[in-house]
């Protein structure tokens, strides 16, 4: 049991990544058994997704380095600070960039999933 919690009490670290895991999984889910090409739900859950990830990643705000997964994974505040701008800037880049998407006839759904896999 003590090995269960340790996996949980680990897996908060990567929590802002997972949920940007999840709204992948949710794009492309949405993209595959619709028919309509062209949603405005495709740009609310990918932005949701990325403001609900930064959210997650301003609650993990530490003063403390924290060390996870056997040494692996190594989290502290200048880490984190990257990891905020990054997020931040791809969810400013997603409102920004809807007139080039519809200029271009670029697919919603293939910028979307750069997007956030990039992120």
């Amino acid at each position: 049991m003590k090995a269960f919690h340790l996996l949980l009490f680990d897996g908060s670290f990567i929590f802002p990544e997972c949920i940007l895991i999840f709204g992948l999984i949710l794009l492309l889910m949405i993209d595959s058994t619709s028919d309509q090409k062209d949603m405005p739900w495709l740009y609310f859950i990918s932005s949701t997704s990325l403001v609900m990830s930064i959210t997650a990643l301003l609650f993990r705000w530490r003063e403390e380095p924290m060390i996870s997964f056997s040494g692996n994974f190594q989290t502290n505040n200048f880490n984190e600070i990257f990891q905020f701008l990054i997020l931040l800037c791809s969810t400013l880049c997603i409102p920004l960039s809807v007139e080039y998407i519809e200029c271009t006839e670029m697919a919603i759904t293939e910028f979307l999933l750069f997007v956030l896999t990039a992120t």
